[in-house]
């Protein structure tokens, strides 16, 4: 049986194994049924899916943070905004927080008034439109001692991201950080605050 993986969004996704020019196998996800299909995944890989839904076989990446440490952030985000329209992925060395580019409680609201959709439709169709982009991340600068550096992204001149502050303590962090999130209060924070 070919192996597929369905998204967040709800497409189907098919395994392909290619070749690089140098006459290598590649392997990599797409919504098309044609190719060379595989029916597992190739030792060393994992299956990875990014904040917007798209589908990549990657090779496996070790385990940097601890479960207590995404469940400390994971816990922050659902105290503070809708956990359902926020992502979070860990990418190396960080802990990314991913916020939506759309008003989802805005369009939820305007749906509601305007629609002959079940709620239940309603937010099935948000999970299928809405795009994230990164708003704040942490990142492990001291593996030893668990020491993070909180970021916040920065929207001016072409975008970067901006080092907040650096502490040990990852709870008291996303305490004092995270209730900015998705509001007017995370544009005045700067590093030092």
């Amino acid at each position: 049986m070919v192996l597929t993986h369905t998204n967040r969004k709800g497409d189907t996704y098919y395994l392909h194994e290619g070749l690089t020019r140098k006459g290598n196998p590649k392997y990599f996800f797409s919504r098309q049924k044609d190719g060379k299909l595989l029916e597992r995944i190739p030792e060393g890989y994992e299956i990875y899916e990014n904040p917007n839904g798209l589908v990549f076989l990657r090779k496996a990446k070790p385990k940097i943070f601890s479960d207590e440490e995404i469940a400390i952030v994971e816990n922050g985000i659902r105290e503070h905004i809708d956990l359902e329209f926020c992502k979070i992925d860990v990418k190396g060395n960080a802990i990314i927080i991913f916020l939506p580019l759309q008003d989802v409680d805005a369009i939820k609201e305007l749906a509601c008034l305007h629609s002959f959709k079940t709620p239940e439709e309603i937010t099935h169709t948000l999970h299928r439109i809405t795009t994230f982009a990164p708003e704040m991340q942490l990142i492990l600068t001291d593996k030893e001692k668990r020491v993070f550096s909180l970021e916040r992204y920065c929207y001016r001149g072409r975008g970067h991201w901006m080092t907040l502050t650096t502490s040990s303590d990852l709870t008291s962090l996303v305490k004092k950080y995270f209730k900015h999130l998705n509001k007017e209060s995370f544009f005045d924070l700067l590093p030092g605050f």
